[in-house]
């Protein structure tokens, strides 16, 4: 290893975000190497087996919220997964009125998401909506989580209090 940059990652930074400042940061250091390896002083470090490691590549089903995992940890799912492939759930939707039968169930990719600060209703099942207006706040294996922006399928990316102003998401139902 030739040169060596340590950057700290904000608690709510995701990785598209992450991605583009070690690109500029990346490209800084690349020229320092090549300046040192012109001037004769690049200093080779060897880098210990223990600090490497191979990352899984990544495949469209690691985006599926498990909701019975902590909110942080979905949280961290969220951010991970931004630009690509994308943390999202689904919602039954209930069927209309008169209806017999549920309506098709909607996908919902969530793009922001943050720990909620109110402790979870420890009577709800992970995936139970606990509050859907102003805040859309859903029910974890541990904690809560609050969505502040998704996209349902075919839509574009919305505040929650917007997407509830359009969709009838009640408190007691399930993604």
């Amino acid at each position: 290893c030739l040169g060596v940059d340590r950057v700290s990652i904000d608690p709510d930074e995701s990785a598209g975000e992450l991605e583009a400042r070690l690109a500029e940061r990346g490209g800084k250091l690349v020229l320092s190497v090549i300046e040192a390896l012109a001037a004769g002083t690049a200093q080779p470090v060897k880098q210990g087996r223990t600090q490497a490691s191979k990352a899984p590549r990544l495949e469209k089903e690691h985006g599926i919220i498990d909701w019975s995992r902590p909110a942080r940890a979905i949280k961290n799912q969220v951010r991970a997964l931004d630009p690509w492939p994308r943390a999202y759930t689904s919602w039954q939707r209930p069927s209309e009125p008169g209806g017999s039968s549920p309506r098709e169930s909607l996908r919902l990719i969530v793009h922001r998401a943050q720990v909620a600060d109110a402790a979870a209703d420890p009577t709800a099942a992970p995936g139970e909506i606990i509050e859907a207006g102003p805040r859309l706040v859903i029910a974890t294996g541990a904690g809560a989580l609050e969505i502040t922006a998704l996209q349902p399928a075919g839509k574009r990316v919305m505040a929650a209090n917007e997407f509830l102003r359009g969709y009838p998401l009640a408190a007691g139902q399930r993604l």
